[in-house]
């Protein structure tokens, strides 16, 4: 009977330990999968807005590929994507200025650079950055109008700003015509109780000329 016991026991014991060595191995595996510097999970994109600006009035047909991800909200209503007249300025027949949308993210990369903003110098950063990363000041200032009222208040905020790579990869925008220039500022946003030490990205915008795309949202991580 004691033999039986024992040798139960040790059955118990052997399968723990293989139960903890094969989920430490395929957190191994997920880990080489997506790297120490992307993120696996629900995320909902924020704000995102496309500003047109054709160089003559313009039929603009305008799609999103969102890879494991989808338009949640839109306006105009985006169905399959956008079919919209736009003016020089801008204006987009039916009385909007840009196009809106929110989607879920599934996929998301951590870049390494970035800032670190104490809270209440946020406008100022905006202020000084969004302009450099290629914004005019009515853009500018609907960024600021979203952003500076939506951002919950913390101590400080770590800002990071995805990569083309990872845009044209998992989050595409398609455009009919092509435009001459495509801006796409899409943000991460953490909040910190403590500030952290980044190194600022290296920013290289296109002058804007020609038929020009401007794009800017933002994630909030948390």
């Amino acid at each position: 009977m004691r033999e039986k016991s024992t040798l139960s026991i040790i059955k118990t014991y052997t399968l723990i330990f293989l139960i903890v060595i094969s989920t430490w191995f395929g957190f191994l595996f997920l880990l080489d999968i997506i790297g120490p510097d992307e993120y696996i999970s629900p995320y909902h994109a924020r704000e995102p807005v496309i500003y047109l600006y054709p160089q003559e009035t313009t039929q603009i047909n305008v799609s999103l590929s969102i890879k494991n991800g989808e338009v949640t909200i839109s306006e105009p209503e985006y169905n399959d994507g956008w079919s919209v007249l736009v003016n020089p300025n801008g204006s987009i027949e039916g009385g909007y200025d840009y196009l809106f949308y929110e989607a879920k993210i599934t996929f998301l990369e951590n870049p390494s650079e970035g800032w670190c903003i104490e809270f209440n110098s946020l406008e100022t950063w905006m202020d000084e950055y969004l302009i450099e990363l290629g914004l005019n000041n009515n853009e500018k200032n609907d960024f600021k109008k979203f952003w500076l009222n939506f951002l919950p208040e913390a101590n400080y905020y770590e800002i990071k700003l995805l990569s083309k790579e990872y845009l044209d990869e998992n989050w595409r925008l398609y455009i009919e015509p092509l435009p001459d220039v495509l801006i796409r500022n899409i943000f991460v946003f953490k909040s910190l109780q403590n500030p952290i030490v980044l190194e600022s990205p290296s920013i290289t915008v296109p002058i804007r000329t020609g038929f020009t795309i401007i794009e800017w949202g933002g994630i909030i991580l948390t």
